[in-house]
């Protein structure tokens, strides 16, 4: 049986330690805080006593007005969630997985150094969607996953802001008739255009814009399979040839569709981002 004494010394060592762990969390948040307000944008803390999976939602504003645009972000602080020596930070993924993967607004998990006095970020849904099985994700830490002004503003706000300039883009793109069926593959994908550009910025290759949209790319094997079993519906013409996708987003490219779908994947994003 414990006596006053030892559990007056356990009381203090559990307040201190949420003492220092509220610190440290409170410094992540404002070093965060303090980038997206001199990008002139807000603020907005979630303030809670269970932890619902978010800590904050940013505002975008352009030229001082506000936009509308919305982003959620998840911020973990402390030297548990760093490995200075193997350079990398450690994203934990908890049971915020579903909910995550299910929200409307953009989410970035952030993970904050007390000794690094930086921030490193990741865009959690693709995480997620390049990596269903991990419970921990890892960030490296070099300037490219550093979160600064720079980056907030030209990789993260600008892309954001930018969603109706490119619709113009994609608009103009699919304009002639052999481009055409890029638009007719987010279509019947039931995948909205201002997504899919968000998405196509972010990636490198069509097989991962398929990964970052919901999307399953099957094996002929397996086409078959799931068409005795849900069904899959075929598009064709004398552009793409021939694709296949089910209610679930399952995808099978024949191969006149795999180079049509890679060839214009590249031409597009050229054009997003250079015309």
């Amino acid at each position: 049986m414990c006596n006053i004494y030892e559990l007056v010394t356990k009381f203090k060592q559990k307040l201190t330690k949420y003492l220092l762990t509220n610190s440290t969390s409170k410094k992540g948040i404002n070093h965060i805080k303090n980038v997206v307000k001199a990008s002139d944008c807000e603020f907005h803390i979630i303030h809670q006593e269970n932890d619902i999976g978010l800590d904050a939602i940013i505002e975008l504003f352009s030229n001082n007005k506000p936009t509308g645009k919305l982003i959620a972000i998840q911020v973990k602080a402390g030297s548990s969630y760093v490995d200075i020596k193997k350079q990398i930070c450690k994203f934990n993924i908890s049971g915020h997985k579903d909910y995550w993967l299910k929200h409307n607004l953009d989410v970035y998990g952030i993970v904050y150094s007390p000794e690094l006095l930086q921030a490193y970020y990741l865009d959690i849904k693709k995480s997620l969607l390049q990596y269903p099985e991990k419970t921990v994700i890892k960030i490296d830490i070099s300037p490219e996953n550093e979160f600064t002004y720079e980056s907030f503003n030209n990789r993260i706000k600008d892309l954001k802001l930018n969603s109706a300039s490119l619709i113009e883009k994609f608009d103009k793109f699919c304009a002639t008739q052999e481009n055409k069926s890029f638009r007719f593959f987010f279509n019947s994908l039931n995948v909205s255009t201002t997504n899919a550009l968000e998405k196509i910025l972010s990636v490198q290759n069509f097989t991962e814009l398929l990964l970052v949209i919901n999307c399953n790319l099957v094996s002929e094997k397996l086409k078959n399979q799931i068409k005795s079993e849900i069904g899959m519906q075929q598009c064709s013409n004398k552009y793409h040839g021939n694709f296949h996708f089910s209610k679930k987003r399952d995808v099978y490219l024949e191969q006149k569709a795999t180079k049509y779908f890679n060839q214009k994947f590249t031409e597009l994003k050229e054009h997003l981002l250079n015309d």
